[in-house]
């Protein structure tokens, strides 16, 4: 029975309307994808935590809960700009996203993103001097990716492993040892996995422009795509050696690899969608196990970032049946 919908359009005849437009804000922000970004943050914390141990200057819990809020902001921030930069192009291949749809009006949406970006400066303001930074270069090269080089062959999907990379180095911005404890413990194997992370990323950027069309040059595509998240697993591997953690890496990149290749073999719009998909949704289980690679003692906190991947599935979900 549908009696209190009923009862909310007869009393207030608004109250549908603002329903539907904050569906369409939490469309055009990706609200599902949202919560990869913080599972991302979360690794860092931990990968810093097993890096610093016990030295006074360790970011407590608090601070990760506003790098966390941060990482949300920036992360939206981006997306936002991501449609205004496409609108044109929405317009004739995705009519039904909010901006090209009308929904939320173009203005509206530069006044969000701009908002959003100057919140996430403000909240790195009250971590320290650092994070701002650190903020501050992201946010750039957010922009640079949104409105520059989204399209640049190899630059495009490195400049969003950048963005993804230096989003889990967000984790690590609220001690005062960052970002100078990246020069002295360069050796120490948790800094160089962000560089797998980058590739991980890069590839799926990569292989997402197969979602548009699988014509001319899907093939190549789709097999560059595949070697880098080969290598970016190899290369994962050599640095973080066995352990439990591969329980959490190994079927995902088997996933991911399978999907990858049956585009190489079968190219098609729906089979890059469905590996692009999976490649997000599984990037928690990535900073998961980059959490889990640093000890026991970060098999728990590591394991509860998966979490995220079904939580964002959920949610992804549950928007579309309310569009419905």
């Amino acid at each position: 029975m549908d009696t209190g919908a009923g009862e909310a359009r007869a009393d207030d005849g608004r109250m549908p309307g603002c329903r539907v437009k904050a569906l369409d804000y939490l469309r055009l922000i990706r609200a599902p994808n949202v919560l990869t970004a913080v599972a991302d943050v979360a690794a860092g914390y931990l990968v810093w935590r097993s890096i610093l141990g016990p030295r006074p200057d360790i970011a407590r819990p608090g601070d990760l809960i506003r790098l966390c809020a941060i990482s949300a902001l920036v992360y939206s921030a981006g997306v936002v700009f991501n449609d205004i930069a496409d609108l044109e192009e929405d317009r004739l291949s995705r009519p039904f996203r909010p901006l090209p749809s009308g929904a939320i009006p173009a203005g509206s949406a530069w006044v969000l993103g701009s908002l959003l970006m100057a919140s996430a400066l403000v909240l790195a303001m009250t971590v320290g001097a650092m994070c701002f930074y650190h903020v501050l270069a992201l946010e750039m090269i957010v922009l640079l990716y949104d409105f520059s080089v989204k399209g640049v062959p190899v630059l495009g999907p490195l400049a969003m492993g950048t963005c993804r990379a230096m989003n889990l180095q967000l984790g690590m911005a609220a001690s005062s040892y960052f970002p100078w404890g990246l020069m002295t413990e360069w050796r120490n194997e948790a800094l160089w996995l962000p560089a797998c992370y980058l590739l991980y990323v890069a590839a799926i950027t990569h292989l997402s422009k197969m979602e548009e069309s699988a014509g001319s040059g899907a093939h190549l595509r789709a097999a560059v795509s595949a070697a880098v998240l080969a290598g970016s697993s190899a290369m994962r591997f050599a640095i973080a050696g066995p352990g439990p953690w591969l329980a959490v890496w190994l079927p995902q990149d088997a996933v991911m690899l399978s999907l990858t290749i049956r585009c190489v073999v079968r190219p098609s719009t729906g089979g890059a969608k469905l590996a692009v998909m999976v490649g997000v949704f599984g990037m928690p289980v990535w900073a998961a196990g980059l959490a889990m690679s640093r000890g026991p003692g970060f098999f728990l906190p590591g394991l509860a970032l998966v979490v995220a991947t079904p939580a964002a599935f959920a949610l992804g979900r549950l928007l579309r049946q309310r569009e419905a």
